[in-house]
């Protein structure tokens, strides 16, 4: 089977595509422009440029691909209001050519589109099936996902949880952080979390590439937490009582089920944040004696 995956430079492209040859797929690596294939490469990657904004340029690439999984996402290192609005348009426009470029193609192509579980933002344990809403830099994840629904393909959705794992945003040096008691859970620290980790998102999405279409599925673990309990948790390992408050703005609240995609065969290496934490944790503290 011939995989197409776009936006490979990113922290799960670069872990779901050594997942998926080793699991015997052809894998074809896609990357914006010059600059990102160089990065590419660097990485150890081969790759070739398919911009969601040339056309022409992703039209050529799609040809002769069983499955193309869409990993560019809203979610950028945007600091300024002008700056989240042009990387939405630039994401919704993306988007739009893919799906038309999809359409063209002679051969059918599933696609896997990436979106985030935080568009069911409520304190209530919510499935695919409760409504999705979005505000702010959430707000083009719900016009993506509408136009992927609306698209005469075969489609599947997988909205993630919150990243967390080696190489992400939420790695060792921020657990260590909170061991330290240099973070500390935002006031409102019964907001909800849903986690996962990034082998087990990688993992979701090679699931995806066969698992029932037409459908979106939830990638988190099987055990949402609020602020207080992931803080709480890892402060506990070293002893420390962060302080009262956090410079940090806090996620939505939002707790979501796994179980649909559960249904279909996948299963989470980490269950829980304390399972992907002790691990994320080891690793860090392997590192520091390595160091040494």
């Amino acid at each position: 089977m011939n995989i197409g995956v776009i936006g490979t430079n990113g922290v799960i492209g670069r872990s779901l595509v050594p997942l998926l040859r080793s699991r015997g797929f052809k894998v074809r690596c896609f990357v914006q422009n010059s600059r990102h294939l160089q990065e590419l490469h660097k990485a150890g990657f081969a790759g070739e440029i398919a911009d969601l904004l040339a056309p022409q340029t992703l039209l050529a690439a799609l040809q002769g691909l069983d499955v193309v999984i869409n990993l560019t996402s809203n979610i950028s290192s945007c600091t300024d209001g002008d700056a989240w609005a042009h990387n939405d348009q630039a994401w919704m426009e993306g988007t739009t050519n893919l799906l038309a470029c999809l359409t063209q193609l002679q051969r059918p192509c599933r696609l896997v589109q990436q979106s985030t579980a935080m568009l069911h933002t409520t304190d209530k344990l919510a499935d695919e099936n409760y409504e999705v809403s979005g505000q702010g830099v959430l707000a083009s994840a719900v016009v993506v996902e509408a136009m992927v629904q609306a698209a005469d393909i075969d489609w599947v959705l997988v909205r993630s949880g919150a990243l967390y794992g080696p190489r992400t945003a939420r790695d060792a040096l921020w657990a260590q952080q909170i061991m330290e008691g240099q973070l500390a859970p935002p006031l409102e620290y019964r907001r909800w979390l849903s986690l996962i980790h990034i082998d087990d998102l990688t993992s979701a999405f090679a699931h995806c590439i066969t698992a029932p279409g037409h459908q979106a599925y939830i990638a988190a673990d099987n055990e949402p937490v609020t602020y207080k309990m992931l803080f709480s948790h890892i402060a506990g390992l070293s002893n420390v009582v962060p302080s009262p408050s956090s410079k940090r703005a806090p996620l939505p609240s939002f707790r979501v089920s796994n179980a649909r995609l559960r249904q279909t065969g996948w299963f989470p290496a980490y269950p829980s944040f304390r399972e992907g934490l002790s691990s994320i944790i080891k690793v860090r503290n392997t590192a520091d004696c390595v160091s040494v």
